[in-house]
């Protein structure tokens, strides 16, 4: 029989190993490879304006518009323009809903799936401020699986900044989106909690998020409770449930189909021909980096590899971004296309009043029927693949009569970003594990 001694030295070990306190994974690019379930997740997209009844250009317009917002915070990433020290920004918003649910008894939300953040947040009572939202604001006080994570958590670390509550030992965020001065700003606090989430029907506690009860900005225009960080972060949705990929397909946006978000290896994979270029990863950004190595219109060269490049401290590039609809170039790639497309064309330039800074007149065009041959296909050229783009992912049509690059141009900002429409009806696989990027071109929502 075993001696007092030795039974007290073993419940003492086993103590010690229930109350370790969870800790997030560390990276370079976070060590997806490690899990050894992997899970299966099949979520369904909805598009931010799905649904609601706006004209062709004012859809256009603001979706323009959501990028401006998005892009004045990476502007002020970027550029270093005067904020609160103490406030880390992050971009944030996007264009797709998911839904996810929280806590016991599961409370059920949309919110916004962003590649381009890193935090999950959901707004939570009680509410210091609160913008509207189409349901229940999540009660943490109401779920039975619900904790506050402690300031010496690995993921309260794990935030780019953060203050300890001393009167519940909790770990407290504040996060801004953008320089405070703009019109395009916002803001959120709260705490860390944890709870059990619900996706696609399955269950998994103790998945740390924001509870954000002090809220301000734009947030409300999206109709979401939050944001679902999907980017190269320990706190985003992928690095916690430990998965090596994900992969999304997303269906044109005049499309009436679903768009879908797989978290894990999916079963309806296409079978079309897959091309790949390197993902860069890097444990202080939250961003998917590729590299472009130039842009071509009707065979004529109008970006290069430097127009592209990273500049010499640290900012410059290309990212892949869900949360954005039209893909950003530099404006003297913007230039460049303004000059060649009217000659490859034969077409006038025309006035813009959507935000898109190249737009054409055409000739004798059936709107909505994408069947104008003048206009040119593109081609982005990224590290060790094309991405072949022609009609829809190139062109959008706000009016009768009317075509325009669906591009615009960053001003001065030093960052490219290829937005979801030059994304859509391409399968879109994210190798955690290896670092790669997949492409494979075939119809989304079928």
């Amino acid at each position: 029989m075993a001696s007092p001694l030795h039974c007290l030295l073993l419940l003492l070990s086993a103590i010690c190993i229930l109350t370790a306190p969870t800790s997030a994974t560390s990276r370079k690019s976070l060590n997806h490879d490690h899990k050894k379930d992997q899970i299966s997740l099949r979520i369904p997209l909805t598009r931010i304006d799905s649904g609601k009844n706006f004209t062709k250009a004012e859809h256009i317009k603001r979706a323009v518009e959501r990028g401006m917002r998005k892009f004045q915070r990476h502007t002020t990433l970027a550029t270093g323009a005067s904020y609160d020290a103490q406030t880390p920004l992050r971009s944030g918003g996007g264009e797709f809903l998911m839904d996810i649910t929280f806590g016991t008894p599961p409370m059920t939300y949309q919110e916004v799936m962003d590649t381009g953040s890193d935090l999950i947040w959901t707004q939570c009572q009680p509410c210091q401020k609160c913008y509207n939202q189409p349901f229940q604001i999540f009660d943490p006080d109401s779920s039975s699986t619900f904790s506050v994570v402690s300031c010496s958590s690995q993921y309260c670390q794990d935030l780019p900044s953060s203050t300890c509550d001393y009167n519940s030992n909790g770990c407290d965020y504040q996060y801004g989106y953008g320089d405070s001065s703009s019109i395009h700003s916002s803001s959120i606090q709260g705490y860390l909690g944890s709870d059990t989430i619900t996706l696609d029907s399955a269950s998994f506690p103790n998945i740390v998020f924001g509870c954000s009860n002090n809220n301000h900005g734009t947030f409300e225009q999206t109709g979401a409770a939050g944001i679902v960080g999907t980017g190269n972060s320990p706190l985003s949705l992928p690095t916690q449930l430990q998965v090596s990929e994900f992969t999304y397909c997303l269906t044109s946006v005049d499309s009436s189909a679903t768009s879908t978000y797989y978290l894990g290896p999916a079963a309806d994979a296409p079978s079309g021909t897959k091309m790949t270029t390197p993902l860069a990863l890097s444990s202080q950004e939250v961003y998917y980096f590729i590299n472009c190595v130039g842009m071509s219109v009707g065979g004529q060269e109008v970006g290069s590899a430097d127009d592209f490049a990273p500049n010499g401290d640290g900012n410059g590039g290309m990212i892949i971004d869900s949360g954005t609809t039209f893909t950003n170039i530099p404006s003297n790639v913007m230039q460049n296309l303004q000059n060649v497309i009217p000659q490859i064309t034969g077409l006038s330039m025309a006035d813009s009043d959507y935000g898109l800074p190249l737009c054409l007149q055409l000739n004798d065009y059936d709107y909505g029927s994408n069947s104008n041959t003048n206009l040119p296909d593109m081609v982005i050229h990224l590290q060790g693949m094309d991405l072949n783009l022609s009609g829809e992912n190139v062109w959008t049509y706000p009016t009768q009569g009317i075509a325009c690059l669906a591009m615009t141009a960053l001003s001065g900002l030093p960052l490219s970003i290829l937005g979801n429409v030059q994304q859509q009806n391409y399968w879109i696989r994210y190798d955690l594990a290896n670092e790669v990027l997949e492409f494979t071109q075939t119809t989304c929502g079928q």
